[in-house]
């Protein structure tokens, strides 16, 4: 059979398949193509093998098969006909794609396959690099503070099929040893592994690449952060105004097109104001040298306006995913684009969110942030997993592969939120003061399930209530001084963003050795005058004081991570705009 006459099957396609393939106990189940893969010799009159999957059944794995040689049909075919020969298969699906052809008045045959989205095809075979392509196909996002070694590895172990590092700064990876290892961290147990960047200069980013290429499988480049740190140090979506364009496809081509990095350049964005608009900028990446691009499905933020077309609260927009992936497609048939995996990012919270956002989309792949912060199991293929296990098993990775305290508090609070509030230990697991604290606080948890001797005290569920509630009004500090700084420029006469560019520039780490030096001296007073001229929204006790700052996500002052000159932070933003650290990277 010539490769003309050949069924074609798409990705997403469902079909029925008799199943097992051989034994008496058959029975026709529902599957859906996830990928295929041209081979090198037609067998069994197939050129493709195929990559099935069993429709809302997660207790069987991934099929491929070369599947013309089966005994299938489709959904709506009879299955009365289920013993038709090979043959009148054929004739039956030719006769189909004719209807199909005239229904919607196309020439040929050829025309109605071309008008569809194709599924991908490689050059060096089924993968992107050394990542196969069934590995991009469940997600762990990167987060900053949250997407750390050991939660990785919890995830991994519950169906994430790849995961990103936290958000890395470029400026700082590239030049300080001590950054690059308190910031980065791997285990064999750790692949694939996307290396996520904060770039805006081409030189670091290369330098930052070349310097992590040899222990992750692609680097990533970070067109999606929303927080004030990147709007501090202009990166993330800060990036995606049209006149950093140029500097956005410089950054992507310089790691794609660079002769001594060998791994592949992948990008993650939100979507710009239209769909043209993130179209056109998703084409240029792919131009610049992408091999992936990840799609958080909302919208970028404006620091002074957090309300329409940029605002980025709310249902992801995944209608839009989808537009952009098949005008994506069309643009390879029609222009010859090169095609990329599009990755998913947005309304997941469990395994049939998953399945509904894949068959939705049709893109390659789904992401989880906030879903799998809440169950790490969510890619487990809908087999839930005891949270309070889930949290013992980080807890001992945790000694395995010691990682902040911040970040430890922060992910036994998120996936046992429930347990904690229904044992009222939530205020103990947040103010813990080491990791063995949190251990603790699980342990006792485990024990009042277990014993089920647990006795609710009305007391200290009103201590608790009112410390939420200061810790709440603490949190809109910032907000309230930023909306205060809009209103008075607005009176002023001033742009809206006037008062908000007063001191915002992010330290450096040269800077902070001079005021330390300072206040060594004895002139604490001094430096501190300084840092209120120059750096007046960043926290000084974060930067400067040998406890820290023990506020966190309280303080209204900005706690962003000093980079490694002014060029890093001003180079493409001489303003210093201010911006948040919140999780996501």
């Amino acid at each position: 059979m010539s490769e003309e006459d050949e069924t074609i099957f798409d990705i997403g396609e469902k079909l029925l398949l008799l199943y097992p393939l051989q034994g008496a106990n058959r029975k026709w189940k529902k599957v859906k193509v996830v990928g295929r893969k041209r081979c090198k010799e037609q067998k069994n009159g197939s050129s493709f093998k195929y990559t099935l999957e069993f429709y809302k059944d997660p207790e069987e794995e991934l099929i491929e098969t070369r599947l013309l040689h089966l005994e299938w049909k489709r959904p709506e075919k009879d299955i009365s006909d289920e013993k038709a020969p090979k043959e009148k298969k054929r004739k039956h699906e030719s006769e189909e794609k004719q209807k199909k052809n005239e229904a919607e008045d196309a020439p040929s045959s050829s025309a109605v396959v071309e008008s569809v989205p194709r599924p991908l095809k490689k050059k060096r075979g089924d993968s992107i690099g050394n990542i196969p392509m069934s590995a991009i196909r469940y997600i762990l996002a990167p987060m900053v503070g949250a997407s750390e070694l050991p939660f990785r590895i919890l995830c991994r172990r519950y169906g994430a099929s790849i995961a990103y590092t936290p958000m890395m700064l470029s400026s700082r990876f590239a030049v300080d040893e001590a950054y690059r290892a308190e910031e980065f961290q791997t285990c064999p147990e750790d692949r694939p592994l996307v290396a996520h960047f904060a770039a805006n200069d081409p030189e670091a980013f290369v330098a930052s690449a070349l310097a992590v290429q040899s222990q992750c499988d692609a680097i990533d480049l970070n067109l999606g952060c929303p927080q004030r740190v990147a709007h501090a140090g202009h990166f993330g979506s800060f990036l995606l105004d049209e006149a950093d364009r140029s500097l956005v496809l410089q950054l992507v081509s310089a790691i794609a097109r660079h002769p001594q990095i060998k791994v592949p350049m992948f990008v993650k964005i939100r979507l710009l104001s239209t769909v043209d608009e993130t179209l056109q900028l998703c084409r240029q990446l792919i131009e610049a040298g992408a091999a992936l691009i990840a799609i958080h499905a909302r919208h970028r933020v404006s620091l002074v306006n957090r309300s329409g077309p940029t605002a980025r609260d709310g249902p992801a927009l995944l209608d839009q995913v989808k537009v952009i992936r098949q005008s994506l497609h069309k643009l390879h048939h029609t222009e010859g684009l090169r095609i990329v995996p599009i990755i998913a990012n947005g309304n997941i919270r469990n395994w049939q969110d998953i399945q509904d956002n894949l068959a939705f989309t049709e893109a390659e792949g789904v992401m989880s942030a906030e879903g799998i912060l809440d169950d790490p199991a969510v890619f487990n293929r809908g087999k839930g997993i005891d949270k309070l296990q889930l949290a013992q098993e980080y807890l001992q990775l945790v000694e395995q592969y010691p990682t902040k305290l911040k970040s430890v508090v922060f992910h036994t609070r998120r996936m046992c939120r429930a347990e904690l509030e229904r044992y009222q230990l939530l205020q103990e697991c947040i103010n813990a003061a080491s990791v063995e604290v949190v251990r603790e606080v699980v342990k006792k948890m485990v024990g009042y399930r277990d014993r089920n001797d647990f006795v609710y005290d009305a007391l200290k569920e009103q201590r608790e209530k009112e410390a939420e509630a200061r810790r709440k009004v603490e949190e809109g500090r910032r907000k309230e001084f930023e909306a205060r700084m809009v209103r008075k420029a607005k009176r002023e006469g001033k742009p809206t963003d006037f008062y908000l560019l007063q001191g915002a520039a992010i330290p450096t780490i040269a800077e902070l050795q001079e005021m330390r030096q300072l206040v060594t001296d004895g002139k604490k007073d001094a430096a501190f005058a300084r840092w209120k001229e120059q750096h007046g929204q960043h926290c000084w006790a974060y930067h400067l004081e040998t406890t820290k700052c023990t506020r966190d996500r309280t303080c209204p002052f900005l706690h962003a991570e000093a980079t490694a000159t002014r060029e890093a932070c001003t180079a493409s933003n001489p303003t210093g705009k201010p911006t948040d650290m919140e999780v996501y990277g």
